[in-house]
């Protein structure tokens, strides 16, 4: 399915292009310390190679294309400041996904992860057809789990060691946006 462009108010969501490398090394090097333990920081520049870049596109391509992961980046006028990803977890009569996002930490506070995290429940279920949208969060993330409070997302209950990360297995509390 080819990935389109959206607008919100403020944002544009839409899939990277090769041009956009220096806005993407700007984004993942060039953002603030860790905050918090989902923060996962600036990454160090000999990460943030050309060679890398063409990779990350590469793959992103090769997902949409099998169907497997929606991947777009986030963009505030021609800065990249976050990522949303859609990953598709079954078709056929359950039509549902894992909806994935992170805002770069020098723009938390503006609202923008609230923008752009709506917009992608509008992609997932006008542009990719699904029925259902759920949001793994860690227990402990309070911030995620006001932002999918405040757009609505029902809470399901706790899906117990259901993510791997960290070396273990996570509990994850889900939230559920589902197609009216």
């Amino acid at each position: 399915m080819r990935r389109k462009t959206h607008q919100t108010a403020r944002l544009t969501l839409r899939p990277l292009r090769r041009c956009d490398y220096s806005t993407w090394v700007k984004a993942y090097a060039g953002g603030l310390e860790q905050q918090n333990e989902w923060d996962q920081g600036p990454l160090k520049k000999n990460k943030c190679t050309l060679k890398v870049f063409t990779k990350f596109l590469l793959r992103h391509r090769r997902l949409a294309r099998e169907d497997r992961c929606y991947i777009y980046g986030v963009f505030l006028k021609s800065t990249l400041v976050g990522m949303i990803d859609i990953s598709v977890y079954e078709r056929g009569s359950l039509q549902f996904a894992n909806l994935g996002y992170r805002l770069f930490n020098r723009y938390w506070g503006q609202g923008l992860a609230r923008e752009a995290v709506r917009a992608a429940i509008t992609i997932g279920h006008r542009d990719l057809k699904l029925q259902r949208l759920e949001a793994s969060i860690d227990l402990p993330n309070k911030r995620s789990i006001k932002l999918v409070k405040s757009l609505g997302l029902e809470r399901e209950g706790i899906k117990r060691a259901y993510w791997f990360q960290n070396g273990g297995w996570d509990d994850q509390l889900i939230y559920v946006a589902r197609k009216s």
